[in-house]
This record gives C-alpha cells, structure tokens and sequence, in this order.
C-alpha cells in the first residue's frame, strides 16, 4: 500500500507481561518421634519456595500446601506403593529386574510407622520419610517422593529442614543410598560427602562444619 502524504503512525509494540512469581508455602513439622495419627495435631514450621512464571505445579497455579506429620499403621499400603514407584526403575536399572515377592518381603521387615513421617498434600499422601535418632548422628533411613510429584523441590525443602535441625543439635547425617539413584545429585548440592560404598550402595554423611 503506498501512503501520501501523513505517514501512519506506526503500531505500538505489545507491552511485555510481568514476570509472575508464585509462592508455594511448604509446611513442615519438626523432624521428631513419630506419633499415632490420633495423638492430635502437630504444630508447624512454615518454610516458603518462590517459582518462577511459566511453571505449573501439577498443573495448578495456586497456592499448594505440603505436609509432614507422622504415620500411623493406615497408611502403611501407601507408603508401599509410593515405595514401589519410587524404587522401580532405579532397582530395575542396577539389579536387571524388580522382585515384587522380594519387595514386599523387604518392605515387611523395615515397616514400623513409629520410624516414618508422611508427606501429603491436601490430604492426599506423596511421599514419606523415615530417621533413627542416635546420640552422635541422625541417620536419614528412607526419604520417598511419588514420581509425580519429583522435581518441585519438595524433598529438597523436607531434607533442608533435617539438616537445620541437625545443626542445632551439632550433630551429622548419614545415609546410604543406592549407586544409580539420583538422590546422589540432590544429597552431593546439600553437601552430602561419601564415606565409603560397597557393591550397591554409597554412604554418604552430612557434617555441621559443611
């Protein structure tokens, strides 16, 4: 098109949207002796995680809520299944299958809801975690986050909240963890340094000096 005379004014460029920041509160009881599920409500700590704009939280932009409180005998099934979907793949990639009979059995042994805590969000149960208290260390014996719920920071905000502790109380943590897990990245950014390792697993400590 050819123009004569007073030249159009030219079109305004879109404004750019503001760079949205969500704030997702991460409620965390203190890091204690499990309790029955009727002894009544703890108290929380409340800690804060701040994502960025473009990202969804399980396909929600508002505020999610997550909780640990301690496990009762209910919910042991769910803690097995979360178990299962956690440990699949990794015990898959470095064992070459999955034993369901085996698992279970394992799963058996080690199942005492005094020693676990329950991660929910909105009354929904996504992962667990369980400690043993010694007098000169804690020792972080399982942490388990439903894949689904991977990745969002959860598990790092629950396991920052164990390390806090430990540094009131001067002491370390230590873990064992599976060689091709990829909790081993996420313990390493924390300052998890291994101590030793066997065929199958790497043990890993944390020290209030780190």
């Amino acid at each position: 098109m050819e123009y004569r005379g007073v030249k159009p004014k030219p079109k305004p460029k879109p404004k750019s949207r503001p760079r949205q920041i969500w704030k997702v509160d991460i409620i965390v009881a203190p890091i204690a002796a499990a309790r029955p599920c009727a002894a009544g409500k703890p108290s929380w700590k409340i800690q804060s995680m701040k994502i960025g704009s473009g990202l969804s939280i399980f396909g929600v932009t508002d505020m999610m809520t997550l909780k640990h409180r301690p496990a009762c005998a209910d919910d042991k099934e769910i803690i097995y299944q979360i178990n299962c979907a956690a440990y699949r793949d990794i015990v898959t990639a470095q064992f070459g299958k999955w034993d369901e009979v085996f698992q279970r059995d394992h799963f058996e042994k080690k199942w005492d809801p005094a020693r676990y805590s329950v991660l929910t969000i909105e009354e929904q149960v996504v992962g667990c975690m369980a400690i043993e208290n010694y007098s000169d260390h804690i020792f972080l014996s399982e942490i388990q986050v439903e894949p689904t719920y991977q990745g969002r920071g959860y598990g790092t905000a629950v396991l920052r909240d164990l390390l806090a502790e430990a540094k009131q109380k001067n002491l370390p943590v230590r873990l064992r963890v599976l060689k091709l897990s990829r909790a081993v990245g996420l313990y390493t950014r924390l300052g998890f340094i291994r101590t030793s390792e066997n065929d199958t697993h790497f043990y890993m400590e944390w020290r209030n000096s780190q």
